[in-house]
Parts: C-alpha cells; sequence; structure tokens
C-alpha cells in the first residue's frame, strides 16, 4: 500500500454554482425550467402522503390486532 500526499499549490476547488442538498443529484440552482421539476415536486408530495398513509394503516392496524 502505498500513499500519496498533494503539493502545497494543488487545493481543492469546486466549479459551478449548484448547491446540493436533500436528495442526490437534485440541486438547488433555479436554472430548470419547464414541466419536470414540477412533475418531480408533485411526485414526491404524492410518495411522502402515501407513506404516511401506509405508516398510519400499519399503526391502526397494530392496534386492531390487540384488542
Amino acid at each position: 500500500m502505498t500513499a500519496t500526499t498533494a503539493g502545497a499549490g494543488s487545493d481543492s476547488t469546486a466549479t459551478g454554482s449548484n448547491i446540493y442538498t436533500g436528495f442526490g443529484g437534485s440541486p438547488t440552482n433555479p436554472s430548470k425550467t419547464g414541466a419536470a421539476p414540477a412533475v418531480q415536486a408533485l411526485a414526491l408530495g404524492f410518495g411522502r402522503t402515501y407513506g404516511l398513509a401506509m405508516v398510519l394503516a400499519g399503526v391502526m392496524g397494530g392496534f386492531v390486532l390487540a384488542l
């Protein structure tokens, strides 16, 4: 196993102006236009609502089985 070191003049720099938050590959750069971001937001909102409904249904089902 060998180790390599960077020289004094090789600092890491970022290029571009995207700030990545949330899910991978979704920059907060508002350069996206069109229907795709709206459809993605709608799908994400639906997924969250569906997931919450499934969790609540599971909890209610657990209470029903406990009775």
